[in-house]
């Protein structure tokens, strides 16, 4: 090949660097776009802040179950046993490295017994709302349901399904949309699969276990040293979260609607546990920033002024 001269090379380095520029600007507007959306997403729903413990006692929970899965299907159900060890060995990983500081058994011993035995209530409350999402999105797979029942806007689009549904309008039922909400609103769906049925139950029975004892009592004793009327509020909603809890429960073990599962969690529970435990929305949290950072400004500039 001929070798460019140096005066060619110079006009290449000042395209080159001409090109980067606008690509580095490019990216920078693309992250910024898609960040911007991905709040806009988090605000319809209630997607809670979180922490490095609740993270690490979630994906926890989550091997446990798939553990006890691929126990309890071993040798009767070969099938199920081998996915649900699949399941198992992925979540071991994760949660083997979710702690840098964690660099051998007995590291992981010692980092699991401490959050076992937290008493925390935002950190287990926040594990409960976590385990909840991973229930709906194993019964979501398990009946091939295809619409995000984590997503609190799917509440908006089926609240105008419905009303489209019940109107005078022609139906076009052989639409995918069509096929794919009336899915969302059936109560008698089937198991395609069976693995990820099985998550969703013994998830399920997880959040009524951890609730019962871990939270049940905070909330309790945080009652009683109250006033009067939060007293009253909090009996109300710990009854109220304790039938709700068990309501989610039964439509799964009923293999019921999508659409009640919906209205259960981001209606009911979200809100209760919201209440009760006092948990920050991340977009409560990304307001707030942007508050105090407001707030910092407007005092730099006032002392620059001044």
């Amino acid at each position: 090949m001929k070798k460019l001269q140096y005066h060619n090379n110079s006009n290449v380095h000042s395209f080159l660097s001409i090109i980067l520029g606008i690509s580095l600007i490019f990216s920078l507007v693309t992250v910024a776009f898609i960040n911007s959306h991905k709040d806009m997403n988090q605000a319809f729903g209630h997607s809670f802040t979180s922490d490095d413990s609740v993270t690490f006692l979630s994906i926890a929970k989550k091997a446990l179950i798939e553990l006890e899965l691929a126990k309890k299907n071993f040798p009767s159900n070969i099938t199920l046993a081998m996915d649900h060890s699949d399941n198992a060995a992925m979540l071991v990983n994760d949660v083997y490295y979710v702690d840098d500081e964690i660099v051998d058994d007995q590291d992981f011993i010692n980092r699991y017994d401490k959050e076992i035995a937290s008493e925390n209530g935002t950190i287990h409350s926040l594990v409960l709302a976590d385990l909840i999402d991973q229930a709906l999105r194993a019964y979501n797979s398990a009946i091939r349901l295809n619409i995000d029942l984590t997503n609190m806007s799917n509440l908006i689009v089926l609240d105008n399904f419905e009303k489209y549904i019940n109107s005078n309008n022609p139906l076009n039922k052989s639409s995918h949309n069509f096929e794919k909400f009336q899915k969302l609103i059936s109560n008698n769906n089937t198991i395609t699969d069976p693995a990820d049925y099985e998550t969703a139950l013994m998830l399920a029975k997880e959040i009524k276990d951890l609730y019962k004892n871990k939270l049940e009592n905070l909330v309790i004793n945080d009652s009683s040293n109250s006033s009067s009327t939060s007293n009253t509020i909090n009996s109300s909603l710990v009854s109220k979260l304790e039938k709700d809890l068990d309501n989610l429960n039964s439509i799964l073990l009923n293999k019921g609607s999508g659409k009640d599962l919906l209205k259960l969690v981001h209606l009911n529970i979200h809100p209760s546990l919201q209440q009760l435990f006092n948990l920050e929305t991340k977009m409560n949290m990304n307001m707030n920033m942007n508050m105090n950072t407001n707030m910092n400004m407007k005092n730099n500039t006032m002392k620059m002024d001044g």
